[in-house]
């Protein structure tokens, strides 16, 4: 799905569930503002690489992508962070993976270069959030997304 298809889908999925429910039940049910989201780096021993790596595949085509060899290379700073669902404890189950972003930051500018949410998540909100912890981890700088 192309990048404007996909925002226009993601726009009418907000669209008729506002309109599904009422004003308050939005703001009570969580399946449509998912809970703060937490966030760890992305290196070649991290156990949710596998995970990252798949979405990165299925997320882009190949003709966009870099080697993932590249994307964990430390020699540019790179931020590369997967992110996941805050539990709360429930049964010991494990947070759910949500997605991941991949930015270079230099001065006051930093540029989303890779970000993805899991397909069966997307349009609950986790892609706003990702960017939330972004902007709140660079305050004061000038965020793109693409290439420069």
């Amino acid at each position: 799905m192309n990048t404007v298809v996909g925002k226009v889908f993601c726009q009418l999925c907000q669209i008729l569930i506002y309109k599904k429910i009422t004003s308050k039940q939005k703001i009570n049910n969580l399946l449509f503002f998912p809970q703060m989201l937490q966030f760890f780096d992305v290196t070649k021993e991290s156990p949710w690489l596998p995970q990252v790596q798949a979405l990165y595949e299925s997320a882009f085509p190949a003709n966009e992508r870099i080697p993932m060899k590249q994307l964990l290379d430390n020699k540019i700073k790179r931020e590369f962070w997967a992110f996941f669902e805050k539990e709360d404890g429930e049964n010991g189950a494990a947070p759910t993976f949500c997605g991941f972003s991949n930015s270079i930051s230099h001065g006051d500018i930093t540029n989303i270069v890779y970000f993805a949410v899991v397909p069966e998540l997307r349009c609950r909100g986790y892609g706003s959030q990702i960017f939330q912890a972004i902007r709140k981890k660079h305050p004061d700088s000038r965020i793109f997304v693409g290439s420069l």
